[in-house]
């Protein structure tokens, strides 16, 4: 049961992280809708991820005491309700707002999944379970992202964001029905959570997070603009390259949670790392090689 309870955890992930990837696969599509520039629709993810960033660590210190069942449930609420609002958009200003709703929510459920996932397995299995919460993160850019250029073009870009909406309330149900009744901690006062960085461990860790999903958020972000203006690839070739990426993630994921259970976090953290200083230059030879077919 503790098993299926982790997946159907991931499967909230996965409808979350759609809703934050699912822009960079649509962005031209909105620009086009609402007469405003790639720049400006860029910055519904700038909008996502600087309330993902400040507005977490808020929410996640202020329901601290409560049950994490009643947190889990309660964002994915929220989560519906931004959800909603993005569906109702008719300009850009709605639509950021929107954004900073399910920022805020699709961080506190992350979170929260994370720690009830630590202590609904045994502490040899905690690394596969957080790899399997990951997974719902390349799920998304596996399924999510391609089926939402895709039905971008069928029914318009609202669609996506009631589809998303319409699919958590299921899953809303399940986890408050398969979750079992777990307490909340005790909270920690922002200036002592602040005291971790005085670790250089900690630090070092914070600063390789922020350069990687820094360049990652650029990449995604202006990818699909990138590659329909010097490409002139159609939805569904694009569809398909973001289906690569998250396979890709995919085995990543699982190979990264296997890898921790099996080596340690000191073993495994580092094995990644040469591997993307060996493939991301060996990436920007991609362009010129399809440039001359």
């Amino acid at each position: 049961m503790n098993r299926l309870t982790v997946y159907v955890l991931a499967l909230g992930v996965f409808l979350t992280a759609t809703s934050e990837l699912v822009i960079s696969g649509i962005l031209p599509v909105i620009a086009h809708d609402l007469n405003i520039s790639i720049a400006i629709a860029g910055q519904l993810i700038t909008a996502y991820s600087l309330a993902f960033a400040i507005g977490t660590p808020i929410m996640v210190s202020l329901t601290s005491r409560m049950g994490r069942r009643k947190v889990l449930t309660g964002s994915l609420a929220v989560f519906i309700l931004g959800r909603l609002v993005a569906f109702l958009s008719s300009n850009i200003s709605i639509l950021m707002f929107s954004r900073v709703i399910l920022g805020v929510s699709a961080g506190v459920y992350l979170v929260v999944a994370f720690g009830a996932a630590s202590k609904l397995v045994p502490a040899e299995k905690l690394g596969r379970a957080v790899g399997t919460i990951v997974l719902g993160f390349s799920t998304a850019m596996i399924l999510g992202v391609p089926i939402g250029i895709v039905l971008s073009g069928w029914l318009g870009w609202q669609s996506i964001f009631l589809s998303l909406g319409l699919l958590s309330l299921p899953v809303t149900a399940v986890i408050f029905r398969l979750l079992p009744e777990m307490e909340g901690d005790a909270p920690v006062p922002f200036r002592q959570q602040f005291k971790v960085l005085g670790s250089m461990v900690i630090v070092s860790g914070l600063l390789l997070t922020f350069f990687r999903e820094s360049g990652n958020s650029v990449l995604f972000t202006y990818l699909t603009a990138f590659i329909k203006d010097v490409f002139h690839l159609e939805a569904s070739d694009i569809s398909i390259i973001m289906l690569l990426f998250g396979i890709l993630g995919a085995f990543g994921s699982r190979l990264g949670g296997y890898g921790v259970d099996r080596w340690g976090l000191p073993g495994s953290l580092p094995a990644g790392l040469p591997f993307t200083r060996w493939f991301l230059p060996f990436c920007r030879y991609f362009p010129v090689r399809w440039r001359w077919d």
